[in-house]
């Protein structure tokens, strides 16, 4: 619409002027180097634009003919691209085919088009490495490491390299270098993280968490349950070696991160009991217990009160069930006591209480005990045990990625080897995760 009107305000235009020249017409002369000459005014304008329109015609075949090598090498670079991307396929199909001779074929003609390319020199590694000529595609991956613009694309695959071919401090060293020059590339936190903890340098392994928080590649519930974890492996290795209190801050940083842990509680409470802190050791207990009961809490709290009688040990673990009253585990320890001290009664109401909410093995086994020492109760309790019941088994160390149950807690799940990913409970179904 606008191209129209502006076509039809510049015919106007036109057509105004024609129309003046007519209705006013007149001669022009022109003295030029003794020369004269006399024409009329419209004849005159008409030169005048056909000297123009040839003028513009002029210019345009100059610029053809000035801008055509350039024209000319951009084609040929266009056609180099289509026929190497015709190469990296062909590269492709052959190296599915494990065709070696046609894929050392295609990499020739590549490194000719396009000898110092970083694709290229990418595919030829890879080629390399798949071919098994090792110390070749080293070579190439040493090379982009080595240059500002592929230097991450290097470190990456020297990292592959080295975790198929190289030693454990190869690739610690690789990845260190690509989290301090590349910043910003994320992909190997957890790899180095992992790395990190496995040569216990902690310090590194607390930078690398504190990154992963900044990145936003963990939550904060993660970030406090993987910072906890090192700092406690780093002060428990420091108070291994010292028996200093002063060396037990690092865990009572860890223990304020992650208060329901019973590792670190436990470990802290056995510090402060070598130490005759007992009153520290109770606190720290029972502020675990509040949040995440334990069958470790209680042996430990049994430790800090070993010279109390069976009755009097009843009273204490009451007031430690009072803490968390409302937990199954917190039930089933006190069932655990009052079985001990033959509290029939009790015994009763807190197995009844787990076996109408959550039956497991650990249940099971008090209810058949009672079938023979006690077989009134048990009948009493037989209407919570129907025929198909299918019982957890008892509380264990369960990885959330891969399901595995384990007694003890570790960093590294021995099945996934995921980090920091055994959660105690009762065990659950997991769908293993595809990685």
């Amino acid at each position: 619409m606008f191209r129209l009107i502006k076509l039809i305000i510049e015919i106007l235009i036109i057509a105004a002027i024609v129309f003046w020249f007519i209705q006013n017409p007149g001669t022009i002369q022109i003295n030029w180097l003794g020369y004269a000459t006399e024409t009329r005014v419209d004849i005159a304008v008409l030169i005048l634009f056909v000297f123009i329109f040839i003028i513009v015609i002029l210019h345009g075949i100059y610029r053809k003919i000035v801008t055509f090598p350039e024209k000319w090498k951009e084609a040929q670079k266009k056609k180099q691209m289509y026929h190497a991307l015709d190469l990296i396929l062909e590269n492709f199909e052959a190296r599915a085919a494990k065709n070696i001779k046609k894929t050392l074929n295609t990499m020739k003609s590549l490194e000719k088009l396009f000898p110092e390319h970083k694709l290229i020199e990418k595919i030829k590694g890879i080629s390399f490495l798949e071919e098994g000529r090792d110390k070749k595609a080293l070579r190439i991956f040493e090379k982009l490491s080595h240059s500002p613009q592929t230097k991450f694309l290097g470190l990456k695959y020297l990292v592959e390299y080295y975790l198929k071919n190289g030693s454990d401090e190869q690739v610690l060293t690789t990845l260190r270098e690509i989290f301090y020059t590349c910043p910003h590339q994320t992909e190997f936190h957890r790899l180095l993280l992992r790395y990190e903890i496995k040569d216990q340098s902690w310090k590194n392994a607390i930078t690398v968490i504190m990154s992963m928080m900044k990145h936003r590649e963990i939550t904060a519930v993660d970030f406090r349950r993987l910072k906890g974890s090192v700092l406690f492996f780093w002060g428990k290795s420091e108070y291994e070696n010292q028996k200093d209190l002063d060396h037990l801050k690092l865990v009572e940083e860890a223990y304020e991160l992650r208060p329901g842990f019973s590792p670190i509680a436990c470990f802290l409470a056995y510090a402060y009991l070598e130490n005759n802190q007992s009153d520290q050791a109770k606190a720290v207990i029972e502020r675990s217990w509040r949040t995440m009961p334990h069958i470790d809490l209680v042996t430990c709290y049994r430790e800090i009160h070993k010279e109390q009688s069976v009755m009097e040990w009843i009273k204490t673990i009451e007031k430690l069930h009072a803490l968390n009253p409302d937990s199954l585990m917190s039930h089933f320890y006190m069932l655990q006591a009052c079985f001990d001290a033959e509290l029939w009664g009790q015994v009763k109401s807190h197995l009844e209480i787990i076996l109408k909410k959550e039956p497991h093995e650990g249940a099971l086994f008090y209810y058949n005990q009672l079938k023979t020492l006690k077989p009134e109760i048990a009948a009493s309790l037989d209407k919570f045990i129907s025929t198909d019941i299918d019982p957890k088994s008892f509380p264990a160390w369960q990885c959330k990625e891969c399901g595995v149950l384990q007694q003890e807690w570790e960093f590294f799940c021995t099945s996934c080897h995921e980090m920091n990913s055994l959660l105690w409970g009762l065990p659950k179904k997991i769908v293993p995760r595809i990685s």
